[in-house]
């Protein structure tokens, strides 16, 4: 086990190693989860809603919606990201997204 040592500023901000950031895959605005362990441990990893969202971002259906949207694309990629939150949209719901129709209809639940 390789440790990395990362020293706390007075507001309680750690700046993560370069290794530990290359390792979990993250970079700035990226989430993380800080899971206390019944042994007192403490594991950090990557959010599975901040890879969904990367995930939804890159995906060419949510990027034709996000575009196309009429209340703007900040609003849609708000709305994308408050469907990830909620679990209304997964990973394996954008692996089975064929059309923009779906997501306008998980928006439309979403809001109306």
């Amino acid at each position: 086990m390789i440790g990395y040592p990362a020293k706390m500023s007075s507001k309680g901000q750690v700046t993560l190693p370069k290794e530990i950031r290359k390792h979990l895959g993250v970079s700035r605005d990226s989430i993380l989860n800080f899971v206390i362990n019944h042994d007192g441990t403490v594991i950090v990893q990557k959010s599975v809603a901040d890879q969904v969202f990367r995930k939804a971002m890159d995906h060419p259906i949510i990027q034709n919606f996000i575009q196309n949207y009429p209340e703007g694309e900040l609003r849609a990629s708000m709305y994308i990201g408050a469907m990830i939150q909620s679990g209304q949209l997964s990973s394996s719901i954008l692996d089975d997204l064929i059309d923009v129709e779906t997501i306008e209809i998980l928006i439309k639940d979403n809001i109306g």
